[in-house]
């Protein structure tokens, strides 16, 4: 995020504060890859044969899914924190990102 404000933010015109595109962008990146990152840790015990594991154990069929999924949000709940703290602190203001809208064509 630093890199994109502060370097790269001087040379794209977008008619306001950069800052103000990067946060919003980088919070929906977050959650993206958040949840291709679940995807692919469910896929991959499934195919790894641990599912089969806890299938012999007396466990409920949905806790595997579920544990990952709560174990998700809990990591990008840190992330997404982090991303809007950091945001805040180079000057991101919450209230203009949601009126900021497309940046003006010339």
């Amino acid at each position: 995020m630093l890199l994109f404000v502060y370097v790269f933010g001087g040379d794209i015109n977008t008619g306001g504060k950069y800052v103000n595109y990067v946060v919003p962008g980088l919070i929906v990146l977050c959650a993206g890859f958040g949840a291709s990152t679940t995807a692919v840790a469910v896929a991959t015990d499934m195919t790894n044969g641990i599912v089969d594991r806890f299938r012999s154990m007396p466990v409920h069929g949905s806790s595997v899914l579920v544990g990952h999924v709560v174990a998700s949000m809990a990591r990008h709940l840190a992330a997404t924190t982090l991303v809007v703290g950091v945001g805040l602190g180079i000057g991101w203001p919450p209230s203009e990102a949601l009126s900021a809208g497309p940046p003006p064509q010339q």
